[in-house]
């Protein structure tokens, strides 16, 4: 039976990313995908800029090239589909990706790079011993020094290694529209978001190369009539107004707003949705699992090659994570609660005010962070929030 340096669960960007990193270190590498790729995933597909870090100039120039299906310049926001705001920002373009095409993009320079891939292959578990990882496959075991699990939410490694048992999801429902050329122009350039028509959440359409991805997204555990409440947004937006028979994807938003969580063992450790990071306040996910994967892969490289404390460095992987991620999430997740709570003072203190929206923008670019925005943010609005706060005091 083949040994392997590292055994990859699950092919997105957090597996893909750790893939790509570690077999240009020399690193022995199996990248195991349940589906054939490359898979459909129900997403927004808005890719952040600060992506670009973990990607060489080739790649960047593959990815606009032959990835990115359009470019938006444009953002307006409505409450509940009236007071429309619109904000334009040169700097801070929107990428839309479709994330078949953008996972397997991720998964051919992995393996360009020299993993190994095994795709439409089912993980049923994995099992952990002193020197070693078992992982049981649909059509066998495979043998590893160490495990990365990056197989999403649901993840079978982390379930299977009892790691992070208890988790917090939010809930999203995506649809791909076809639409009309005349509706499909006006929307081109255009990122349509609008607050307090879903609870606790809210609704968005984002332009691809040919079609609408349309969604809404919410922090709550469980949204009553769910399927209502999109088709109702579709009718609340003017482009998607009237249309019918759409497939409707939902898919769970697994935060990870908590500090401390425990990611890693002796040999396995978890990244992207399988560690639960995820923002909290916008549901964006494909950032922080690339970062993820890549921290994973520096740790794990060290561990190999220089053959150093494997607790020791693993338990690292988790501290930077905290530093790192886990602590952008947790901020994050106190702009969450305003949203949440306060949907239209958002709107009115937030998103129509051109510096706070200017702010997120760059929150959007990885050019600021969202501590210190938060820091930021309440010295400059403490007093007149608590004022907005007297005048709705339901928030909504």
């Amino acid at each position: 039976m083949i040994r392997y340096d590292v055994i990859i669960v699950g092919a997105g960007p957090a597996g893909a990313t750790a893939a790509r990193y570690l077999s240009a270190a020399g690193i022995r590498v199996l990248l195991i995908e349940k589906y054939p790729v490359p898979r459909s995933k129900p997403c927004a597909g808005g890719l952040p800029f600060h992506v670009d870090s973990f990607m060489d100039s080739e790649m960047l120039l593959e990815l606009s090239k032959n990835v990115v299906s359009r470019v938006c310049d444009r953002t307006v926001f409505t409450f509940r589909f009236k007071r429309a705001v619109e904000l334009r920002s040169p700097d801070a373009e929107y990428r839309m990706v479709m994330r078949d095409v953008f996972d397997a993009f991720l998964v051919r320079r992995a393996v360009q790079a020299g993993c190994e891939l095994l795709d439409g292959l089912e993980v049923k578990g994995v099992s952990e011993d002193r020197d070693q990882v078992r992982v049981t496959t649909s059509k066998g075991d495979f043998l590893a020094s160490y495990v990365i699990g990056a197989d999403g939410p649901f993840s079978i490694v982390a379930r299977s290694s009892g790691l992070i048992p208890d988790r917090i999801f939010g809930w999203a429902v995506n649809a791909e529209v076809k639409v009309s050329d005349a509706d499909l122009d006006r929307q081109a350039s255009t990122v349509s978001i609008d607050f307090g028509s879903v609870p606790a959440g809210y609704a968005w359409i984002f332009p691809k190369a040919d079609h609408l991805s349309c969604g809404i997204g919410t922090g709550l555990a469980k949204l009553p009539e769910m399927k209502r409440v999109m088709m109702n947004c579709l009718d609340g937006f003017k482009s998607t107004r009237g249309r019918e028979g759409v497939e409707l994807r939902g898919y769970p938003l697994c935060s990870g707003s908590m500090l401390s969580l425990k990611v890693n063992s002796n040999r396995i450790l978890l990244a992207g949705d399988a560690a639960c990071l995820t923002d909290p306040l916008t549901g964006e996910g494909i950032y922080y699992a690339m970062a993820s994967g890549e921290i994973a892969s520096r740790h794990l490289v060290r561990i190999i090659s220089e053959d150093t404390d494997s607790m020791k460095c693993l338990d690292g992987y988790s501290s930077e994570l905290d530093t790192v991620i886990r602590d952008e999430l947790f901020h994050a997740g106190k702009f969450y609660g305003l949203l949440r709570d306060y949907p239209r003072i958002v709107f009115e203190l937030g998103v129509a005010n051109p510096f706070v929206s200017g702010r997120f923008h760059q929150i959007f670019t990885g050019r600021i962070k969202y501590r210190d925005l938060y820091q930021e943010l309440r010295g400059r609005f403490g007093s007149v929030f608590r004022r907005f706060r007297a005048l709705y005091p339901g928030g909504k």
